[in-house]
């Protein structure tokens, strides 16, 4: 299973971690979190968003790459312990056989992929705008948004972390959010039933609690953008299973690789930004640095400490 730390707990296994969230997308969101990471929202009624459209500065789509790693800092995590306690969970589960066919990333816990060399993986990486009447212009949102299907097809969610693009501020009228139109599913490609749901700490998004049973898909609706907060699935029928999805208002996010690595292309270049990054196991690694890329390749690493 993938980095699950709501399910372990629920299932009684202890995880390291602080906090987290999730986001996904789906159906017409009207308003984002543009905070640059203070918590607070730039929804319909606040005032950066009743500003007229000319006060706005729209950050061009550009030419920069911005490509890096994250690694662990300081000592490692009890992962060994973690993995007993998660087969420890699944052997008390009434579809413990089921469960065990799972590959052998299903079988390993889920709060902290990190392999010998210290890549962490599963970790958000994305942009922002430095203030918050400055927003990102999207060209082509429509084209850019590819579908997003989370699988089921034993005991984890798969992906385990996933990058969603609901919606994007109009240039006509930024203070205002116009759908991508992308789908965004959960899909129980297993031959056994899932009890799946999914919604935000904060509840601005409901989400929905759904039996779903084999070959049967849930579309994510309801989900706007947010720079504070992700989403969370889980599945209550196996405890340990979680998953996060995060959800903004443009491309510019990545979820790291097996290896550690993110990129993230076509940035605006040459102008005032903010660069964070998210792991569940540790909550914000950085709630927002100072970021300015160049035309062409731009690197920009990360370490991750679990404390």
């Amino acid at each position: 299973m993938r980095r699950l730390h709501f399910g372990l707990l629920a299932a009684g296994i202890p995880v390291f971690v602080l906090s987290l969230a999730l986001v996904g997308c789906g159906g017409t969101p009207t308003t984002a979190d543009n905070s640059g990471g203070d918590g607070k929202s730039a929804d319909s009624k606040s005032t950066d968003s009743k500003k007229p459209a000319g006060e706005w500065k729209a950050l061009e789509p550009g030419k920069g790459t911005i490509s890096g790693k994250v690694t662990l800092k300081g000592k490692m995590p009890d992962i060994k312990k973690m993995n007993d306690d998660l087969m420890a969970a699944i052997n008390k589960n009434q579809n413990k056989d089921f469960c065990l066919k799972g590959t052998e990333s299903d079988l390993q816990e889920q709060a902290f992929r990190i392999d010998s060399n210290g890549n962490v993986e599963n970790v958000f990486v994305w942009l922002q705008p430095a203030d918050k009447t400055s927003y990102f212009k999207i060209d082509n949102a429509e084209k850019m948004a590819k579908p997003v299907e989370i699988d089921q097809p034993h005991c984890a969610f798969i992906p385990h972390a996933a990058v969603l693009f609901p919606s994007y501020r109009d240039p006509a009228n930024p203070k205002n959010m116009k759908p991508t139109n992308q789908k965004e599913s959960v899909k129980n490609n297993a031959t056994e039933a899932h009890n799946t749901k999914y919604s935000n700490d904060s509840k601005t998004i409901p989400g929905e609690n759904k039996q779903l049973a084999p070959g049967e898909v849930m579309p994510l609706v309801g989900i706007i953008p947010s720079y504070t907060e992700p989403v969370t699935l889980k599945c209550d029928i196996h405890g340990w299973m979680t998953g996060y999805l995060w959800a903004f208002d443009h491309p510019y996010a990545a979820v790291t690789a097996k290896d550690g690595t993110f990129k993230i292309e076509n940035v605006p270049t040459g102008v005032k930004m903010k660069i964070v990054a998210w792991h569940e196991g540790v909550a914000f690694i950085t709630k927002g640095e100072d970021y300015e890329a160049k035309d062409g390749d731009n690197t920009k690493n990360f370490e991750l400490e679990v404390k």
